[in-house]
């Protein structure tokens, strides 16, 4: 009997150490996972936290990703889970031991999973959507799940189109109330967004935006939203207003809008399309190690 009880003992504890080896698992490497939290406009923000499979140092850089205006999902829609582009950046980020949250804009809204042709109606990158991301980054920095794990003082954006546009806007010195935004990032990256903001920041001419932290812009030479001149406008004032913050923008000659979802032996694609993908990607890597590394 003793023997047998000394038995039960052994594997009971062998089964006990088996599942906090999962938990521990499990809380070490989360992938896609659905969070939630409040942001300042009072609303339930959806989010995908990705982390790396093995979380080992004392603190981890972490990436907000912000969706183009046709949603986080693939098609946009909700069943189909997250669009491939941004899963694979999830993906990218992760295994360079980055902790990752893509932000849903749209689901807590009731303006439809695709705002592409809406204007300035429907989800504002100007005047909603930041709110997101500063909500974004209280949670990485407040949660339970994120506590130990995450350096608060490294942590970057990375947004497409709409929002490329939001990420502007958030690394904006102010908002579009006019008041002092949060200087909570350490770097941005926008790809091909629209730099007219709705006429917000003062407008173009006349414009009073400026970022507070380094900005690189990624676009394309026959991008619409690149060949109406606002981005260079708004670049070139914010030079003059604060010419000591680094606010760049490359231009890819001959991409269209959307070049980094290009793929080889595809159609809708070009050889420079590809191209600047492939360069494009590469610089978004180098400067977020080089600012948040």
């Amino acid at each position: 009997m003793k023997s047998t009880k000394h038995s039960n003992i052994f594997y009971i504890s062998i089964i006990l150490i088996s599942f906090l080896k999962v938990l521990l698992c499990s809380i070490n490497n989360l992938k896609n996972v659905n969070v939630f939290f409040q942001n300042g406009q009072g609303l339930t923000t959806s989010a995908y936290l990705s982390t790396p499979s093995v979380m080992n140092q004392a603190s981890y850089p972490a990436i907000i990703l912000l969706h183009g205006c046709s949603g986080v999902f693939s098609n946009s829609i909700p069943s189909k889970g997250i669009a491939s582009l941004y899963k694979s950046w999830a993906t990218t980020l992760t295994n360079l031991d980055y902790i990752v949250l893509i932000v849903d804009s749209f689901s807590s809204r009731d303006d439809g999973q695709n705002q592409c042709s809406n204007g300035s109606t429907g989800t504002s990158e100007v005047s909603d959507r930041p709110y997101d991301v500063v909500a974004a980054y209280e949670y990485l920095t407040t949660s339970v799940q994120m506590e130990g794990k995450l350096n608060s003082d490294k942590v970057g954006i990375m947004g497409w189109s709409h929002g490329g546009s939001t990420t502007m806007s958030t690394m904006s010195t102010v908002n579009h109330l006019g008041l002092t935004n949060p200087y909570q990032f350490k770097v941005a990256i926008a790809f091909y967004p629209g730099c007219g903001l709705y006429s917000a920041f003062g407008g173009i001419s006349k414009s009073t935006w400026k970022n507070y932290a380094p900005l690189f812009i990624l676009h394309g030479s026959i991008d619409s939203l690149y060949t109406g001149g606002y981005c260079d406008t708004r670049i070139n004032r914010a030079k003059l207003i604060i010419p000591d913050v680094t606010l760049e923008m490359t231009v890819y000659d001959g991409a269209k809008h959307s070049f980094d979802g290009a793929k080889a032996g595809s159609s809708t694609w070009t050889a420079a399309d590809l191209a600047a993908k492939i360069a494009a990607d590469s610089l978004a890597l180098d400067k977020f190690n080089f600012y948040l590394k």
